[in-house]
């Protein structure tokens, strides 16, 4: 036994919590052989001359390796806290890094001393995950293969790079994405403020704080305590996007008003209805565009803000050399990072393989099923029939309308 310092599943290591391998079958899992160095604060050059912050993570040894990227408006400085607290979702490092990983945590432009101003998934943060992309493969600690991982807005800043196609994307794993900025500020036309509010103030909040509060001795002894088996396991069924609720006491602290309270006026007020200001923050038209390996996931419980992208993303990745959904049960989504990159980044040398069905539903539920190519519609051995579900004005009745036959019943 090596005495790298990393989690895994073997003994000695820091132990991946249970829903962390939910739906997923390790298979020659290689064991950790580097330490890891930390560079903080280093900036990235965007092709108008801002620079976004970042904190790389990488083998201390000298070498090229596959780079995994993350990339967020959440503190960066906390990503490798180890807890699930709703905005720490990024992977872990931990896990990465000793494999042989360069992992690499930055700020979208405006936030945690990024330069310029956060445009909430407009165009100009695609074509920053663009230039980040390739600014991480041409580094002297790259290989030259770079992938994409993390939750809820570090997977929509995935798709947001494999929109723009940057030469060296080999693959991309958003988990519980936003793609379509629309449909998640809004149910069927009624802001959901009930989501944003917090979420534009804690971002506000937490991008006025430096390293002053991000990284001191108190943020590392709560990263030790939090990183200590027994009360890393207190959070195996906990739920990262549960911490929502928590984040509504951030609505009394100050945050600079420019550009988060411009940004809820804009959704609640200036933009009601779906015009060029939205569009310009819709993936969805542009996901035909994605060819690189795509895995994506969600939980079954994420229904109102990102279960229906999962699916109408699907649809509309018909374009993806290899294309794969990994729905997770109850508490899934607080740690599905550890899985799929290795087999898709050329010249990784990790030994991490997952079964990766074309639907994975859990370990709870089915976890196997027959492999779905891109664009191969019904799946095989399945058949296909077109419904349309007609109400009526008595909210007792219903009925179902096919070619063969018509079916009318109480609801």
């Amino acid at each position: 036994m090596n005495n790298v310092q990393a989690s895994g599943i073997d003994p000695g290591q820091r132990r991946l919590n249970g829903p962390q391998t939910t739906g997923r079958d390790y298979r020659n899992l290689s064991q950790p052989t580097y330490t890891m160095s930390h560079d903080d604060d280093v900036e990235v050059p965007m092709r108008d001359g801002v620079m976004l912050m970042a904190d790389v993570h990488r083998p201390q040894a000298p070498g090229q390796y596959p780079v995994l990227i993350a990339a967020s408006p959440y503190p960066r400085q906390i990503q490798n806290l180890g807890a699930p607290a709703g905005f720490i979702e990024a992977g872990a490092s931990d896990f990465f890094v000793p494999r042989g990983y360069a992992h690499v945590i930055a700020n979208c432009r405006g936030t945690g001393g990024s330069g310029g101003t956060f445009g909430f998934f407009d165009g100009q943060e695609r074509r920053d995950m663009f230039d980040l992309v390739e600014w991480a493969a041409q580094q002297s600690w790259s290989n030259g293969n770079v992938g994409m991982i993390g939750i809820s807005y570090f997977a929509g800043t995935q798709m947001e790079a494999a929109v723009e196609r940057p030469p060296h994307l080999k693959a991309i794993m958003p988990i519980a994405g936003t793609f379509d900025l629309y449909e998640s500020s809004t149910h069927h036309g009624l802001m959901s403020s009930g989501f944003l509010t917090p979420f534009l103030y804690m971002i506000g909040m937490t991008s006025g704080h430096t390293n002053k509060l991000w990284r001191n001795k108190l943020m590392d002894a709560m990263r030790a305590l939090l990183l200590t088996p027994a009360i890393h396991k207190k959070f195996e069924t906990a739920n990262g996007e549960a911490a929502i609720a928590g984040l509504k006491v951030l609505l009394k602290l100050h945050h600079d008003p420019h550009p988060w309270d411009d940004l809820w006026r804009a959704i609640a007020a200036e933009h009601p209805f779906r015009d060029a200001w939205w569009e310009d923050r819709n993936l969805l038209p542009l996901l035909e565009r994605v060819e690189v390996p795509v895995y994506l996931g969600c939980d079954w419980q994420n229904v109102p803000l990102h279960l229906p992208h999962t699916f109408t993303a699907y649809e509309r990745l018909t374009n993806s050399k290899h294309l794969r959904v990994a729905m997770m049960g109850l508490h899934g989504l607080a740690w599905p990072w550890e899985v799929f990159i290795s087999r898709r980044l050329p010249g990784s040398i990790t030994g991490l393989r997952a079964r990766t069905p074309a639907f994975s539903m859990g370990r709870t539920s089915v976890t196997s099923c027959p492999r779905l190519r891109a664009g191969e519609r019904p799946m095989p051995g399945r058949s296909q029939r077109r419904c349309i579900l007609v109400t009526h004005c008595e909210p007792t009745e219903v009925s179902v309308r096919t070619k063969e036959k018509r079916v009318r019943g109480p609801t």
